[in-house]
């Protein structure tokens, strides 16, 4: 299906980014990560900057594949003024990762598991 289909030459930025968006979360549903990672970072960036919600979606996305790809997301992911607060729970799952620390990845599973879904 996604092959059959094609972004127009005169699509917007906003079109683009929702576009590019939509291939990596289709990739990263059929466990292509390399290629859903490129479409997700594709899509960040020819995203607006006022689009938060969008910008939030993609992020946490972006950040959920990366881990799959066995890479830690930059810490500049976490420290965009307003994403922050809504990252804070992928901030400390990849702090998790990154230490190695089973203890401190379940706990954080079990204290924002409802938000990971």
């Amino acid at each position: 299906l996604v092959s059959k289909v094609t972004l127009p030459e005169s699509a917007s930025n906003n079109e683009t980014a929702r576009y590019m968006y939509y291939l990596g979360r289709i990739r990263a549903i059929q466990l292509d990560y390399s290629e859903a990672d490129q479409h997700l970072f594709a899509a960040i960036r020819k995203a607006p900057t006022n689009a938060i919600g969008f910008l939030e979606h993609a992020t946490k996305l972006s950040v959920i594949v990366k881990m799959l790809l066995g890479e830690i997301p930059d810490r500049d992911v976490f420290r965009q003024p307003k994403l922050e607060r809504s990252l804070r729970p992928y901030f400390e799952l990849t702090q998790a990762v990154r230490s190695g620390d089973m203890a401190k990845f379940t706990a954080i599973l079990e204290e924002y598991g409802s938000g990971f879904k």
